[in-house]
């Protein structure tokens, strides 16, 4: 079956000359168009291989992403790949970049002079320099993140800070003993807090009578005679 407006080859074979071909055109509604007889001229098709081959590129390298080799070009023209087009790709003819475009149904192509050349075809991904820059500048960021937090925990674990050798630690207040502090070596001795003396010391007020009031401020209690 073939679709409207679709072009169709039939392949007849090998045919001897005087050979009469009949066709024959079913269809569903009313249809026109065009038949045409082709002949494949199989020398013509065999001295053209025969010429790519002389000037095709003969490989000396040949990786995922490398293909390099030497290539005789009998007249100024384009060298047609078979690579698949993509901006990735940089070529260079004898060291030198040259332009790529795509050709056919966008095939890697590009042009050259008449001579041999040494071509080499190197494929880098778009993006990836960008990508593996963004990559490193986030993996930096990251390891400085971690390396301020250790900073910052570690300040906050440290011990309060000793006193200096020699000096004197003062008590609070309210401590009932102090400790000064010994050369190196030997044991601080504890000091106890002086006494207050007798005429220091607070004598508790008496309680008052119990008959007697205690007058309110600023009154004056009358004296009996």
């Amino acid at each position: 079956d073939v679709s409207p407006g679709e072009p169709y080859i039939i392949d007849a074979g090998e045919l001897s000359a005087d050979t009469e071909l009949s066709f024959t055109v079913t269809t569903d509604s009313t249809a026109s168009g065009n038949l045409y007889v082709a002949r494949l001229d199989t020398e013509r098709v065999e001295r053209t291989l025969v010429r790519l081959k002389e000037g095709g590129l003969k490989t000396e390298k040949f990786t995922d992403t490398e293909l390099s080799g030497t290539l005789t070009a009998a007249s100024d023209g384009a060298v047609l790949t078979s690579l698949v087009y993509d901006a990735g790709w940089t070529v260079e003819v004898d060291g030198k970049p040259v332009e790529t475009f795509a050709a056919g149904q966008g095939l890697l192509a590009f042009d050259v002079a008449a001579g041999e050349h040494t071509v080499r075809m190197v494929f880098f991904p778009r993006g990836l320099k960008a990508g593996a820059l963004l990559s490193g500048i986030s993996l930096l960021l990251f390891l400085a993140l971690v390396i301020l937090r250790g900073i910052l925990d570690r300040k906050r674990t440290l011990p309060a800070t000793e006193p200096a050798d020699g000096a004197e630690t003062v008590p609070a207040e309210g401590d009932a003993s102090a400790v000064i502090a010994e050369p190196d070596g030997a044991t601080p001795e504890a000091v106890p807090a002086p006494m207050p003396s007798q005429a220091e010391q607070t004598v508790p007020e008496e309680p008052a009578s119990a008959g007697a009031e205690t007058p309110a401020d600023g009154q004056t209690e009358p004296k009996e005679e």
